[in-house]
């Protein structure tokens, strides 16, 4: 089956080396595409958390404000 395949290969391209060149080059291309992705998604995932982070403080921030706003309130 595999001569099958090669002798399609060399008739369609007249140089199997080439193509198997072209295909290895292929797989590299998206085995690093896949990787960038990968970090991409890493990266907006630490950055999503780090905006929750913020979020997460400055609600807090404003909740200790709310309270020391309304002891103020009864103390008058």
């Amino acid at each position: 089956m595999l001569e099958m395949l090669a002798s399609i290969i060399h008739f369609y391209t007249g140089n199997p080396d080439k193509l198997l060149f072209e295909a290895g080059l292929l797989i590299a291309v998206i085995f690093l595409w896949k990787q960038v992705k990968k970090k991409q998604k890493q990266l907006i995932e630490a950055k999503n958390e780090e905006i929750n982070r913020l979020i997460d403080d400055n609600n807090t921030y404003r909740d200790v404000y709310l309270v020391k706003l309304m002891e103020k309130e009864k103390e008058k």
